[in-house]
């Protein structure tokens, strides 16, 4: 709950934003209706729509529970994730993990990021273990197309964050 109310907050306080360096990457692979959980302010949502993909967001901020939404309906081909596995625990990570039906798109930090990031106060986040989303990702029979860590992909003013980008498919 403290997450959500402070991404409610950052985002009245923000104006929409441009869509993302990692959406630019992944839109040559996306073919289909995709799905972004976590979408914040749908800026992603908006950049696969204008490019005339079928995109839908799904954000607490918008009143959406990501963890009824992919218990309710149906993974579609393709699940795009920026800056959101941070943000939610292993047991969801994995839940996410075994509803997504074909492919996967991460965008998230790593722990590599732990000690360059200013603190946040009730902003929780679960740095990734690269190595551990990877045996999970095997473990659950995907094939890693993509994987990229370190900085420069993603900075934003004066922050560059230590991030790990990965494409991965379903066997």
């Amino acid at each position: 709950m403290a997450n959500e109310t402070y991404w409610k907050n950052y985002y009245k306080k923000h104006q929409r934003e441009t869509h993302s360096s990692f959406a630019e990457k992944m839109l040559p692979f996306i073919k289909g209706s995709v799905i972004e959980l976590g979408s914040g302010d749908n800026a992603d949502v908006l950049f696969f729509q204008e490019h005339g993909l079928t995109a839908v967001g799904i954000d607490a901020i918008q009143g959406d529970s990501v963890e009824d939404w992919i218990r309710k309906y149906k993974s579609p081909e393709y699940v795009y994730t920026r800056f959101f596995w941070h943000s939610i625990d292993r047991p969801l990570q994995l839940e996410i993990l075994d509803w997504v039906k074909d492919w996967l798109f991460i965008e998230a930090r790593t722990t590599e990021d732990i000690l360059k990031v200013k603190t946040y106060n009730d902003h929780k986040r679960y740095y990734v273990d690269t190595a551990q989303l990877v045996d999970d990702l095997k473990s659950r029979h995907y094939q890693i197309i993509f994987l990229r860590e370190g900085t420069g992909l993603s900075p934003y003013n004066e922050e560059d964050p230590h991030l790990v980008r990965v494409i991965a498919k379903r066997n």
